[in-house]
């Protein structure tokens, strides 16, 4: 009797801890996928967006539908592989810092131009696409920040399948302010899975060792 009354308390215990952990986790699970505060930065939520799968940004006059970031494509299926989004925006004050482009999240690819001039781009559009859904990006601005007045930015979202493109908010400002909101996200999305993915790998070398 007293080894069953030993046991069920020690089961009871493991089964608690077992529901947990994923109690644990979901709060550094909500603050990673939450958006990020980037103050001293601008915020850009209101696009217009063309289903355009061409090379260069579209004209201010073509025709788009408003969209707010993030823009999931699932929403409103249409068969899309390819599109650009056109974020305006106004920069109030000259400054002497430089600037950049942040993309927490993107589904599979993207390029940024800043009037109409490439800023930086995630890689192959053609097939097979650059496989970004897991990996922010970033782009600093060549030379300092924009000039004061209004600004537009465009992103072209390339997806691998129909309709499964994506787009969070975009974020311009300061190298200073982006940068470790970049750094932590690339942490926590790509360095720490290579870093769980090593260690199964150990153990489980471990363990095959143990039962050979």
């Amino acid at each position: 009797l007293s080894v069953h009354a030993d046991v069920a308390p020690r089961t009871v215990l493991r089964w608690l801890l077992m529901l947990a952990l994923p109690a644990a986790v979901w709060p550094l699970l909500a603050w990673l996928h939450g958006a990020p505060q980037a103050d001293g930065a601008l915020t850009l939520r209101d696009a217009r967006f063309v289903a355009d799968a061409t090379w260069r940004p579209p004209e201010r006059s073509a025709p788009g539908e408003p969209r707010t970031l993030p823009d999931d494509w699932r929403r409103a299926p249409g068969g899309r592989l390819a599109g650009w989004y056109a974020l305006p925006f106004a920069v109030e004050r000259a400054s002497d810092e430089p600037w950049a482009v942040y993309l927490p999240a993107v589904s599979m690819n993207a390029a940024v131009y800043l009037d109409g001039e490439l800023v930086g781009d995630g890689g192959r559009f053609a097939e097979p696409v650059a496989r970004n859904w897991s990996r922010p990006l970033f782009w600093p601005l060549s030379g300092v920040a924009p000039t004061p007045g209004a600004h537009v930015l465009h992103v072209r979202v390339q997806a691998d399948l129909p309709d499964t493109g994506l787009l969070e908010r975009v974020y311009v400002g300061p190298v200073s302010v982006l940068e470790p909101l970049y750094a932590r996200r690339y942490i926590l999305k790509v360095e720490a899975v290579w870093v769980i993915t090593l260690c199964l790998v150990i153990v489980g070398a471990f363990t095959g060792a143990l039962w050979v």
